[in-house]
């Protein structure tokens, strides 16, 4: 008798095309086939595979965790997928690209889609790989623009209270909709520039692994050089300035440095090459040269070129401590076009000072929260009181409108305390009635 897995071999869908499953939308199909939520189907499968690796918060795990990146956690996770199902999961994520890409701006944690893909045919819709990567931001088969999966067209009347709301992509999370068919608005129509990007990336994931696997860095810096060559005239200073790149980006790829897959791609439709050919080795010119020699921000920001006076970035240091919302010290340096060690290394009083404010802008702003919790829950709470009903997590949360999921702590520690100082109030009251 053959061994038994521990859940069902279903099927990775899309595999070997652009519009492969991604790994969070398998394990949603999955624990549906189960009829199981998504956080039991994982507490059932680190029971009989733990995470050696990670301390694993299993409740947040697919919203906080990149599992979809070059991060540890994505493969370990697949692996233990893989186990459990008997099913081949190499094609769900970007770990693929691991030695080759820097995991930076690589995949987004907010969930989106095509709105004309969800609806077509009748299975129920999954959420597509290439719609995780972080520089698309639209299909290349419908050539519109994707959707949050966060709005919801359906009256406040009909949405489902949150213990009820489905963990499916392509469903809506708050109305059940299939399809996001609640939201009615005509889908908008793509750039040209945004749907460039998407094909790019499209070529990529429908790559077969042996083809990827032939993909090194030392390939990559080949394909590098002989595009900076053919269409750069051997300058990368010149390639990285004119695709709207810094300075020293290509320069950086060339001697060996992992590109980020969006200021690889906006290289490639700058100088009208096919990314695919890039990592394997060679430049080769796209059919389409609509956008050869057009300069498109794929990210949607412009690169701030570094003020390199030592005393201009000492100012701006103690400027941005002085603001109402400081900015963090990665925020500050995008901001002005520095490497993100630079304050620390040529500033560090500054540096510490600007740190320093920001933890203390946090704090007050989660005391804010926690505050405004406090007394949403005790008038929720008083309301309950008096209809006679008890008073729980779950009648406070449908009470009072407001959900506490474990990454809001400021919600958390404001529903335990004002249930405790209820829960005394009544046990007071059970011991002057007894």
């Amino acid at each position: 008798m053959p061994n038994r897995t521990l859940f069902y071999p279903k099927q990775l869908l899309g595999q070997g095309t652009a519009q492969v499953q991604s790994l969070r939308s398998y394990l949603e199909h999955l624990a549906l086939a189960h009829n199981m939520k998504p956080r039991a189907m994982l507490e059932s499968l680190f029971a009989t595979f733990p995470v050696t690796q990670h301390e694993a918060a299993i409740p947040t795990l697919l919203k906080r965790c990149s599992v979809h990146g070059n991060a540890a956690l994505g493969p370990e996770l697949r692996e233990r997928l893989e186990r459990a199902t008997g099913c081949s999961l190499e094609e769900a994520g970007f770990w693929r690209f691991s030695g080759l890409l820097a995991p930076t701006n690589l995949v987004r944690n907010r969930t989106m889609y095509c709105p004309c893909c969800v609806q077509e045919g009748e299975e129920l819709p999954y959420i597509r790989l290439l719609w995780v990567a972080d520089c698309v931001t639209a299909c290349p088969v419908h050539g519109v623009r994707l959707r949050l999966d966060s709005e919801c067209g359906a009256p406040e009347s009909e949405r489902l209270p949150v213990q009820k709301r489905p963990s499916l992509g392509g469903v809506c999370t708050q109305c059940g909709s299939v399809g996001h068919r609640c939201v009615t608005d005509a889908p908008e129509a793509a750039t040209q520039e945004e749907i460039a990007v998407a094909r790019q990336v499209a070529r990529l994931l429908a790559l077969p692994e042996a083809t990827i696997n032939t993909f090194t860095p030392e390939s990559l810096r080949s394909g590098l050089k002989q595009l900076v060559s053919a269409v750069y005239g051997g300058s990368v200073v010149r390639a990285s300035r004119e695709a709207g790149l810094s300075r020293a980006s290509v320069c950086t790829w060339a001697g060996g440095g992992r590109p980020g897959l969006p200021w690889l791609v906006q290289l490639c439709l700058h100088a009208g090459a096919d990314v695919v050919q890039l990592l394997g080795g060679s430049y080769s010119p796209l059919e389409d040269q609509s956008m050869t020699g057009k300069q498109y921000d794929v990210m949607g920001r412009t690169y701030n070129f570094a003020q390199t006076d030592n005393e201009t970035v000492r100012r701006l240091l103690r400027e941005a401590a002085l603001e109402a919302n400081p900015p963090s010290l990665r925020e500050f340096a995008r901001r002005h076009g520095l490497h993100i060690d630079t304050p620390k290394k040529r500033f560090p009083a500054e540096a510490r000072a600007l740190a320093e404010v920001g933890r203390a802008h946090l704090k007050r702003i989660r005391q804010l929260q926690y505050e405004e919790a406090v007394a949403s829950y005790t008038r929720a709470a008083e309301a309950l009181r008096e209809k006679g009903s008890c008073v729980h997590e779950r009648t406070l949360q449908q009470e009072s409108g407001l959900v506490a999921f474990s990454q809001n702590a400021s919600r958390v520690r404001a529903l335990q305390s004002v249930l405790s100082r209820f829960r005394a109030h009544e046990d007071e009251e059970a011991v002057a009635a007894g």
